[in-house]
């Protein structure tokens, strides 16, 4: 067998010689286009939902936002399952695909759902999709201190300096900040000073979702580059939504838990 082997082999050596030709060149071609990684993507195919909803506990996240969306994903071509976790303030829904399928169609797919069910979700709830992140997770973590700086100063820092350095890194699909303190700006109103101008709430957050967003079809008295940083900052800029109503004079007072807070002392009429 083995002789017959040899013989037939030497007899037929160019045709031999061509089939090794033939196996190098298409080894060579799976080398170069083979997927290596040194941590070889093991996770399933999965779009990952995160909803906002401050002020909302758990029970409220679960009934208005993750069923809502939920039902809006059932359905979608090749999904497999769809699982979610609901506490306070935050939903996350995850749509798994079936193995095999294109991780950028089911992005697609499932951002066209969430357009569909934005109008069942509450007024504030704005459902994002999580950006691509490899199976590895985490790659490392960063841990801070100054003790020159307050918790809030601190977080001011990052979010300003660090996290836009780190996103500009190539490969780097995203940042999450934990701890701190979280600066906010809090709107407290003057019932009397309300009742004096004849304004009503309504008409005031009208006039601030113009202000803060300065979106383009307001009109903000005060120059700003972005959104107000600081309650000085909130209190001066002025509204023309309120038709005949202007805000002019705001107050910038402490919190019970020593956050910023603006609190409406005099509006006028125009």
């Amino acid at each position: 067998m083995l002789r017959a082997l040899v013989a037939h082999a030497i007899r037929w050596r160019w045709l031999v010689v061509l089939a090794c030709g033939v196996l190098v060149v298409y080894g060579a071609y799976r080398i170069a286009n083979a997927g290596l990684d040194i941590f070889p993507e093991f996770s399933p195919k999965a779009v990952i939902v995160q909803t906002e909803v401050p002020g909302m506990t758990a029970e409220q996240v679960e009934i208005r936002v993750t069923l809502p969306l939920e039902r809006a994903l059932a359905g979608l071509n090749d999904l497999k399952h769809v699982r979610s976790e609901s506490i306070e303030g935050l939903s996350i829904v995850t749509a798994v695909f079936e193995d095999g399928t294109d991780l950028f169609r089911n992005r697609q797919i499932v951002a066209e759902r969430l357009t569909s069910a934005q109008k069942e979700l509450p007024a504030r709830a704005a459902p994002v999709v999580v950006p691509l992140a490899s199976s590895s997770a985490t790659v490392r973590t960063i841990g801070l201190t100054a003790p020159a700086l307050d918790p809030m100063a601190l977080r001011d820092v990052v979010e300003t300096a660090l996290v836009p350095g780190l996103l500009g890194i190539p490969g780097v699909a995203d940042v999450n900040v934990f701890g701190g303190g979280l600066r906010t700006l809090q709107i407290q109103f003057d019932p009397q000073a309300l009742r004096r101008s004849n304004l009503s709430i309504a008409e005031i957050q009208r006039g601030l979702r113009g202000a803060l967003a300065a979106r383009a079809s307001y009109v903000v008295a005060e120059r700003q580059s972005a959104r107000p940083q600081t309650p000085q900052r909130a209190g001066r800029a002025t509204s023309a939504p309120l038709g005949p109503t202007t805000l002019t004079a705001w107050s910038a007072t402490s919190s019970p838990f020593g956050r910023p807070t603006t609190r409406c002392i005099k509006s006028c009429r125009a």
